[in-house]
């Protein structure tokens, strides 16, 4: 296999030397097989076979009799060679690609990762044409060089194990024998689509394996909070806001704003990740920035009759308490854990946040999603997602006043939905159903892997939500243990 970029780079292996064609224009992929697949990279003026516009990223398979055009400029058919394969009998090709002979579903594969040559002497032979690499036996092999190999090797693509396609018979020339072999074959080709099925099946999550192994990650988290608000010579104040009336009063240690969130544990040692807006809150609220300012306003004049521009009104948060609930257990007093924060994002685009429980453990029943399990790369628009959270936690999980915790153990709210847009570099969009509490919810992808960490939503417009990406935890781990 041969991959042949396209495009006014200097660096192309096919150059165009239109001023209308774009620097990466196309890619064309030769097959061992001798199939061709052409590509438009997203170009400014298009690919044409035969007159017809290309869609952009959509592989489409040509021959050397079709008339292929980049933007004003033919391809020249003698600048393709022709790939011969005349001592080969047999070829196996690998790749997420539907094309290949054994297609893998996995984002670390590449589109056509190696091939699998059986040639005239009988002997076999895998070659890489990949990413991320092939190895045999443990041992990654050199890139588009055939290597040896025999019915005992195990062979794996980036990572992924596959099925060994060497049935290890020989054949002969009598017919007996040969009709032997065609049975073995075709038993052979059975096992490889029984156990691919097996394979899927194991790599492919069910919702429910999802929430059984995750689960117990989750937690609830109650936060606590109130405003401090000073101006230059004037008198410092702490207030709240009544979430049932909507007005400003004084902090007195007893009437603090409650919130609800979601996050989940990533280590042994209690740490738990939800969003910067649980953590603080009041970065995120500006009309309420705005209504605190012209209560402050409204009370030193009628205190002491002077104004205060709102310049001069300084704003500040402060988390009095949180507390996290592990999913399955009883919403009361005696379950919840103190933790606080020990980390959070320096920016508001990147809505994310690391809190620790106080005693630096896990609560008791509760587990962990490894950081192994974050992944690292995006997925495509279209992937399924699942979530799960606490989403409207007095209603659905009937918890009533807070101050009155029944007797009823948690469960977690799960989702399911599907990545509906990710042009954003921090964040998808994604049609997982959320609602108040929701923020810091888990997203896994069909994997079981940890995709992203829902954020925010349009509530009244369900369906348009999002999540960031789970990579930046990587990053804002890092950055938290510089910091420490």
């Amino acid at each position: 296999m041969r991959l042949y970029t396209i495009g006014r780079s200097a660096q192309s292996q096919i150059v165009l030397n239109s001023e209308f064609c774009s620097s990466n224009h196309a890619e064309l992929l030769l097959l061992d097989n001798g199939d061709m697949l052409l590509t438009d990279k997203g170009s400014s003026n298009g690919t044409y076979v035969n007159g017809s516009k290309l869609t952009p990223g959509k592989e489409v398979q040509v021959t050397r009799q079709d008339m292929v055009t980049f933007a004003n400029e033919r391809l020249n058919w003698n600048l393709v060679p022709v790939i011969q394969q005349s001592d080969v009998k047999r070829i196996i090709s690998i790749g997420t690609n539907a094309m290949n002979t054994i297609q893998l579903h996995n984002d670390m594969v590449s589109r056509f990762h190696a091939t699998i040559k059986q040639k005239n002497d009988g002997k076999w032979y895998i070659c890489d044409h990949s990413s991320n690499g092939t190895s045999v036996n443990g041992v990654t092999i050199p890139k588009n060089q055939d290597f040896p190999i025999t019915k005992r090797d195990e062979i794996k693509c980036a990572g992924e194990a596959i099925i060994n396609p060497i049935s290890g018979s020989k054949g002969g020339n009598g017919g007996h024998r040969k009709s032997t072999g065609g049975i073995i074959a075709g038993i052979s080709t059975v096992a490889v689509v029984i156990i691919g099925v097996v394979v899927y099946l194991i790599l492919h999550w069910s919702d429910a394996r999802i929430y059984r192994t995750y689960s117990p990650a989750t937690a609830a988290i109650i936060t606590t909070y109130y405003y401090k608000l000073s101006a230059p010579e004037r008198e410092t104040v702490r207030c709240v806001r009544n979430s049932k009336d909507g007005e400003w009063y004084y902090f007195n240690g007893n009437n603090q704003m409650v919130a609800a969130a979601t996050g989940f544990f990533i280590s042994e040692d209690g740490a738990i990740v939800t969003n910067l807006h649980v953590a603080k809150p009041w970065d995120f609220d500006t009309e309420l920035q705005t209504s605190i300012k012209a209560w402050y306003r409204d009370q030193q004049r009628h205190k002491y009759g002077v104004d205060v521009a709102d310049a001069d009104i300084k704003v500040e948060g402060y988390l009095e308490n949180t507390v996290v609930i592990p999913n399955s257990q009883i919403f009361d007093q005696t379950n919840v854990t103190r933790c606080r924060v020990i980390y959070s994002s320096k920016t508001k685009e990147m809505d994310l946040a690391i809190f620790q429980t106080m005693n630096n453990r896990l609560p008791e029943g509760a587990s962990y999603i490894p950081v192994s399990k974050i992944k690292s790369e995006d997925i495509a628009v279209g992937s399924p997602v699942y979530a799960m959270g606490f989403p409207l936690i007095e209603t659905l999980q009937d918890t009533g006043d807070f101050e009155k915790m029944p007797s009823k153990p948690l469960q977690a709210n799960g989702v399911s939905g599907d990545i509906t847009q990710n042009n954003h570099k921090i964040e998808y969009n994604l049609s997982v159903p959320i609602a108040e509490g929701s923020s810091g919810s888990p997203v896994f992808d069909r994997r079981g892997r940890l995709v992203g960490v829902v954020n925010a939503g349009i509530l009244d417009k369900q369906g348009f939500n999002f999540a960031v990406k789970a990579r930046y935890i990587n990053r804002l781990l890092q950055e938290a243990k510089e910091a420490y």
